[in-house]
């Protein structure tokens, strides 16, 4: 306070909502780039086999090749960019933020109560919060899977052995397609069943994570649900009776709906 009185306190900055997420399929600048990014990368695999594979290698080999050179850059790249979003794209919380915000139309919590993504409390992480290339792809891709867009434990702890462990895997079995097709033949296979394995894992770990509801006596059809969701596809029903138990057998031995 000074001699003639006090002086006005400034308002404080303004809170700067988070990026809205886009909503519903669109055919947009990112769509397009996607799939003429994810073409440039087969015909860069392609184009690695011409270059590097002796002009004698039999078809299947070359297949075999470019198959798992393009898993590989699909990985590094792409998985690759949503590690990037979940440890460097940001969105600073308000000083309000509070639990009651779990609710907020924009903000979404991927962790469980009183677990934060890197310790901060203050920072939310994620494409949704990104404005770049990269980020609108994911928010793209979260359209059918809102877990892409934030930071689930599950989705990142998966992408972390997808980029780091099956990627550089798959650049060995390359390197492996390219010596004598003679040698090693029992090495190769082995270690592309074990990356074939790893990836329908991760795949379908990834579809099994849903946060369902489950009490004592809902249990055997959320299990079924669950199991079945892997083979039909994803799309996480909550049942609400025991009498859906005999539809959700059925579900899984022939494969329909479950509606």
């Amino acid at each position: 306070m000074s001699f003639f009185g006090s002086k006005k306190v400034p308002p404080p900055p303004p809170v700067v909502p988070p990026p809205v997420p886009r909503s519903g399929p669109e055919i947009d600048a990112t769509t397009v780039i996607s799939l003429l990014a994810v073409l440039a990368l087969l015909g860069g695999a392609y184009g690695a086999s011409i270059k590097v594979l002796p002009k004698t290698t039999v078809l299947k080999t070359r297949v075999l090749f470019i198959w798992h050179l393009f898993d590989a850059l699909i990985h590094f790249v792409f998985e690759g960019s949503f590690l990037y979003n979940c440890f460097f794209v940001t969105y600073s919380l308000p000083t309000s933020f509070s639990a009651a915000s779990r609710n907020h139309p924009h903000i979404t919590l991927f962790t469980p109560p009183d677990v934060y993504w890197l310790g901060r409390q203050d920072l939310l992480y994620g494409a949704n919060y990104g404005t770049g290339p990269f980020s609108r792809l994911w928010q793209e891709y979260a359209k059918a899977d809102k877990r892409w867009g934030g930071t689930d434990l599950t989705v990142v702890a998966l992408e972390i052995l997808t980029v780091f462990v099956a990627g550089p895997l798959a650049c060995w079995i390359c390197y492996l397609l390219t010596t004598d097709e003679k040698k090693g033949a029992l090495r190769k296979w082995f270690w592309m069943i074990v990356l074939a394995t790893g990836e329908i894992y991760g795949g379908e770990s990834q579809h099994f994570h849903y946060h369902v509801p489950v009490d004592t006596e809902h249990v055997q059809i959320v299990e079924a649900i669950i199991i079945g969701e892997a083979r039909c596809g994803p799309g996480p029903r909550i049942v609400e009776t025991k009498q859906h138990c005999v539809v959700a057998s059925m579900w899984l031995t022939r494969g329909s709906p479950l509606h």
